[in-house]
């Protein structure tokens, strides 16, 4: 039985998404919303799903799911008309440009009893899941701390004031590419408990907009992740976690995708310490050997 989706907006993202279900064998691509006619019928061109700009004609659809992938002002609306519809739901990132939207959001999906995902593709990113292997196979030992950081060049990136200027966008930086930083503080740390930070507006100067942000996080046992995010990274695009542990540490970057795995095994009766190295998509890893 195949999942039958509906996706919200037409655009550059909704694009993605509307190639992945055609892709994928167990999902059909039943209808596309969008405010412009023509958007939707470019999407659904050779597909035999309808093309909508009637909200309730779409979801009147037959809808197992809906993915909604429009600017995040507008994602509360939708997504509370999704669940009420009785469709699960995926949301682009940041779930809504207010906490109130989110709560709202979040409420409705407990209320309608269906599940509500949100758009943290890092989660399954090929360096991330071997981070997250290495921990639970407890290659590090005891998670002591972690490190986040994400950032870019500035908003030349973005195509569209939305992405970028409040209250549309919801913030800067920390909405835009920091909140992938959150998500990966609290997959390795679970739910976080303590924040403390600052923020600043001092390179590109959008009122509301922060352009760098650093903060620790804390969680229930104490155990801390250091966080920034930015728009001012001269390398461009840049990203990686670094979970430490008392036996080692794992650190999964992007871009280009890489890991680290450097492990200090103290037991081994050796006169000199050793090092042996290799790629983790080869299977090998970097162990430092400690006499």
């Amino acid at each position: 039985m195949r999942i039958r989706f509906g996706v919200i907006g037409a655009g550059k993202i909704g694009s993605l998404r509307i190639a992945t279900i055609k892709a994928n064998p167990s999902a059909e691509l039943v209808a596309v919303f969008d405010q412009s006619k023509a958007a939707a019928e470019r999407a659904v061109a050779g597909t035999g799903a309808k093309a909508c700009t009637d909200l309730k004609e779409f979801l009147d659809s037959g809808l197992d799911a809906v993915v909604v992938a429009t600017p995040c002002h507008l994602h509360e609306e939708l997504c509370l008309a999704a669940f009420a519809a009785g469709t699960h739901v995926l949301c682009e990132k940041p779930l809504s440009n207010t906490v109130e939207g989110s709560a709202n959001i979040v409420a409705a999906a407990k209320k309608a009893g269906r599940i509500l995902a949100v758009g943290f593709n890092l989660r399954y990113y090929p360096m991330v899941k071997f981070a997250s292997k290495a921990v639970d196979e407890g290659l590090i030992g005891n998670v002591t701390h972690i490190r986040v950081y994400c950032g870019h060049d500035g908003i030349h990136k973005f195509h569209s004031d939305w992405e970028y200027k409040m209250p549309e966008s919801g913030g800067g930086a920390m909405m835009d590419i920091g909140i992938h930083m959150t998500d990966l503080a609290r997959y390795f740390l679970g739910e976080i408990t303590s924040v403390y930070g600052s923020m600043s507006e001092s390179v590109w100067h959008v009122d509301g907009s922060e352009d760098n942000a650093i903060a620790i996080f804390k969680n229930p046992d104490g155990i801390v992740a250091s966080y920034q995010t930015t728009w001012d990274e001269w390398k461009g695009y840049k990203s990686y976690v670094e979970i430490y542990g008392d036996n080692g540490m794992v650190r999964a970057a992007y871009a280009p995708m890489s890991n680290l795995l450097p492990l200090t095994i103290s037991f081994l009766p050796l006169t000199a310490a050793e090092s042996i190295v290799g790629s983790p998509w080869d299977g090998g890893l970097m162990v430092t050997l400690a006499v």
